[in-house]
């Protein structure tokens, strides 16, 4: 039987939430929020597998007593994307300056002074 003591006290901003649950005995704490790849759940500050309830629910087995229980979002698919982004913008920033050194060089190779430029006389 499971009765709670806080509700979702206290939101992490938009990675998670903590709850804490005391237990009579051991049994399953199921959250009506979806279950989507990415959520992790800590129990006590140990990390525990999160369950699926009835196909679109969190859920966490719980031993009797009382837990503090940590859902965390954490998708890998956010950390790939931020990868490659920031490589992205690192390569974007290489070809830039690239491209300015090569035509510093080009505008150093230049004469200054006009007079310093060879003559082609074109006989005619």
């Amino acid at each position: 039987m499971l009765s709670l003591w806080s509700s979702v006290a206290n939101l992490q901003g938009e990675r998670g939430s903590w709850l804490c649950a005391a237990m009579s005995e051991p049994g399953i704490l199921v959250l009506t929020d979806a279950f989507y790849p990415g959520w992790k759940v800590r129990v006590d500050g140990e990390e525990q597998k999160i369950l699926r309830a009835n196909y679109l629910f969190r859920a966490v087995a719980l031993p009797a007593g009382n837990h503090k229980v940590e859902f965390i979002y954490d998708p890998a698919s956010f950390k790939v994307g931020l990868m490659i982004s920031l490589g992205t913008a690192g390569l974007l920033v290489t070809v830039a300056l690239i491209g300015w050194f090569r035509r510093r060089a080009r505008v150093a190779d230049v004469p200054k002074n006009i007079s310093e430029r060879p003559v082609t006389l074109v006989a005619e």
